[in-house]
Parts: structure tokens; sequence; C-alpha cells
């Protein structure tokens, strides 16, 4: 697996672990069914992250999941 390469796609991925590991815990405890969460690697992208000073936006979880059943749905929309 490569790692990401340029700020934006760091921004990304560390984004997106830190939104999965939320879909893992809610599977764990029963909320929700869905994709198969690759714990480590969500938690390498965040640790390499940190390292390189890559910030997690600040949305609340049940913004996070929201926008991700919505977009399940509807499919993704332009956040600008």
């Amino acid at each position: 697996m490569k790692n990401p390469t340029t700020e934006t796609e760091w921004y990304e991925a560390v984004n997106a672990a830190a939104f999965f590991l939320l879909v893992n815990d809610c599977q764990l405890y029963g909320l929700i069914t869905g994709p198969k969460v690759d714990v480590k690697r969500c938690e390498e992208i965040l640790e390499q992250g940190r390292n390189q000073k890559i910030p997690i936006l600040p949305l609340k979880p049940e913004e996070l999941i929201r926008r991700y059943v919505r977009d399940r749905i509807t499919g993704p929309r332009d956040r600008r």
C-alpha cells in the first residue's frame, strides 16, 4: 500500500482514516453495518499525519456519519 504524496492527499487520507475508525466503533456497538475497516492502516495514517502536523477536520462525529449516509444514498455533493 502506498502513502499519500501531496499535502491534499494527506489531508484527505487523515480525515478518511478518522472517519472510518468512527465507522468501526459504530460497527463494534452494532449501530451500523458496512465496509470492513482496516483499523491498523487507519491508525498508521493518523500517526503519520500527526508527525506531519496534518490536522483532522473539526467535524462532529454525527455530521461525519450524516454526510456518509447521505452520500451513499444520493451520491457525493460539492461542499464549497
